[in-house]
């Protein structure tokens, strides 16, 4: 992609992650862009795919993210979790396996693309992965897409339900808030605090990254299916077991990587991936109810299980990515920690046994 190129798909970026936070929609920072790409393309302009190395750079951060997360302490709390997370990793087995095998033996639909679309590990991780096994990556978004929009409109509003307590922010007009985000955005009424950051920090959180990228390089060289991904994830994980000092990555990084990470996303969503996506529209729409309702099951489960709050059990089982998840475990759920580690277990149960298994199939080929 040119230069030229490059500065308009940020433009659009940039625009739909604004469009979307100051409307107060769910995940701004990924779905504006890529629904802004999308609007882009369907108008006709020429977008062109991003060039590899960018794509690698957003694994890299996003492998960064997820490794910085597990510690010693958090390994500690996993033997917590030992039953929780066998009935995770079997309903994540069975949900992909068997829905998978649903789209590959009824509506033709490769393995890979099949086995990526049906598994709940999240939008962007499942994007990612899709891309480096070469699967349908608008078929799989549009999957994951479905599951995630669902997950994040449906839970949300069980939890208000449940919950009460109003919030506050739920008594103000819909106009009040969004005059509120946008004077957010312009840095109305920001405390002018002095940042917490110091030479130290940004050292370690340098040092949290060059790690990511070396772990990156091992992956890319090793030929490792989401080698960036895999590599800077495994990498910063060990040292952060073995003691080493991390920075935890700056959250303006985390809403860069996302901005790339949706119109990526939007790119990909081809014209040729919507017309197959026809052919799959009621088993998408079917799977995706199959899945709230086994993981409706799941949270009963969980709820006698564990004797956790009901918010931890609903975002627990929620179908959806490790970050919009996490956030939401942290402002509503009384055991956040928990409901984090349980979707980190789902996702790893993706790329240590599933992720595998597709890349023996395409080596068989």
């Amino acid at each position: 992609m040119e230069l030229s190129g490059m500065l308009f798909l940020i433009t659009i970026g940039i625009t739909g992650y604004l469009l979307f936070y100051i409307l107060g929609l769910p995940t701004p920072a990924l779905l504006g862009p890529f629904f802004m790409v999308m609007v882009a393309i369907a108008l006709g302009f020429p977008l062109e795919p991003v060039a590899p190395v960018v794509t690698r750079g957003l694994q890299v951060i996003l492998g960064t993210f997820i490794g910085f997360g597990i510690d010693r302490k958090v390994l500690g709390n996993m033997k917590k979790l030992l039953i929780p997370s066998v009935l995770i990793i079997l309903w994540t087995l069975v949900i992909t396996f068997g829905l998978g095998s649903v789209l590959i033996y009824y509506f033709n639909i490769d393995p890979a693309t099949a086995f990526l679309s049906t598994a709940p590990s999240g939008l962007a991780e499942s994007a990612m992965l899709a891309m480096e096994v070469e699967a349908e990556v608008g078929m799989v978004s549009m999957f994951q897409l479905t599951r995630f929009l669902l997950t994040l409109l449906l839970f949300p509003v069980i939890i208000r339900v449940l919950d009460k307590k109003a919030k506050n922010s739920a008594k103000n007009p819909y106009h009040t808030l969004v005059l509120m985000r946008w004077k957010k955005l312009l840095g109305i009424n920001r405390d002018r605090k002095k940042s917490n950051g110091n030479r130290e920090t940004v050292f370690l959180q340098v040092k949290t990254f060059l790690i990511g990228m070396a772990g990156a390089m091992v992956g890319v060289i090793l030929s490792i299916p989401a080698g960036a991904l895999m590599g800077s994830f495994l990498a910063v994980m060990v040292m952060s077991l073995a003691g080493s000092r991390m920075g935890k990555p700056h959250e303006n990084i985390r809403t860069f990587m996302q901005l790339g990470v949706g119109s990526t996303l939007g790119l990909n969503v081809s014209q040729a991936s919507w017309l197959d996506l026809k052919s799959v529209f009621l088993p998408m729409i079917a799977f995706t109810v199959l899945m709230f309702l086994t993981s409706f099951g799941l949270y009963l489960v969980l709820m006698k299980l564990t004797k956790w709050d009901q918010y931890s059990c609903i975002i627990s089982v929620a179908p959806a990515g490790v970050t919009p998840m996490t956030i939401l475990a942290y402002e509503h759920a009384d055991h956040p920690l928990e409901v984090s580690l349980l979707h980190m277990v789902r996702l790893m149960t993706v790329k240590v046994v599933i992720l595998p298994i597709l890349v023996m199939y395409l080596m068989s080929l």
